[in-house]
């Protein structure tokens, strides 16, 4: 992290942003997009408001820090397990697996109504937000990446970066953990379950990113895990709505 006073504060400032301000935006805007059901362009809006909140904070990140902030020598080198051998490629290796984990059942449920009710039973509890309408399907995937992105700059790179080289000089553990404590809060509106399973996400997205030297793989990784819900919907539209009943919180988005 730069040391100049005014770069310090104003990382301070967006750090207090993704911690606090954004959590408590997420809850209102929760409120809004419940209370406005019917209204066809909500989630459109909502969607549009996420997606320029997310560029403009890593915008921001980026601004804070400059190329500094996917320097993370000091963390890496605190956990040399991560590096040795074949690490990275093993990492790429998973990342792989993990995306066709994520993507064949949702394929292979398209020959089964029942199998894809299944599948959609989990994201009933988020109906106010994931997309249902054709507008929201065509405009959701867009959300997806601009999370698998930014919020990786954001709450892998940026914070990993504050909390390793700012005033708190955390040791390599206690960065990470507090890193994902974050990206959990920023979940707030999923409920406690889904900050506890978000914040856990988190850290092995930041082990991931630490593992292979960068962002690619987390990025990719976030960004899937989204479109999964959203091919899952996709393949489910027309679909009765599933009661929410027992279905489990859903991350991260």
């Amino acid at each position: 992290m730069v040391d100049n006073s005014c770069f310090a504060v104003t990382s301070h400032l967006l750090v207090l942003f993704l911690a606090v301000v954004l959590p408590v935006w997420d809850v209102f805007e929760t409120r809004r997009l419940k209370a406005r059901r019917d209204d066809a362009g909500a989630k459109v809006r909502s969607y549009a408001k996420t997606m320029a909140v997310l560029w403009l904070a890593a915008l921001c990140a980026w601004a804070i820090s400059g190329a500094r902030i996917f320097q993370t020598p000091s963390l890496r080198a605190a956990l040399p397990f991560l590096t040795r051998g074949a690490g990275p490629q093993i990492a790429a290796g998973l990342v792989l697996g993990a995306a066709i984990g994520l993507l064949v059942l949702p394929l292979a449920a398209s020959r089964s109504a029942a199998l894809r009710a299944k599948l959609a039973r989990p994201y009933a509890r988020l109906d106010f937000f994931l997309p249902t309408r054709p507008a929201e399907f065509l405009l959701f995937p867009m959300v997806c990446v601009t999370a698998g992105v930014c919020e990786e700059v954001l709450f892998r790179a940026f914070l990993l970066s504050y909390f390793s080289q700012s005033g708190f000089r955390f040791g390599a553990w206690a960065a990470i953990a507090a890193a994902s404590v974050v990206f959990g809060i920023a979940h707030f509106y999923q409920g406690f379950a889904g900050v506890i399973l978000t914040a856990a996400l988190g850290f092995g997205l930041a082990m991931l990113y630490l593992w292979t030297g960068g962002l690619a793989a987390p990025m990719v990784l976030h960004a899937l895990i989204d479109l999964r819900a959203w091919l899952v919907l996709w393949l489910n539209r027309g679909a009765a709505a599933v009661h929410p009943a027992g279905a489990g919180p859903v991350t991260p988005l």
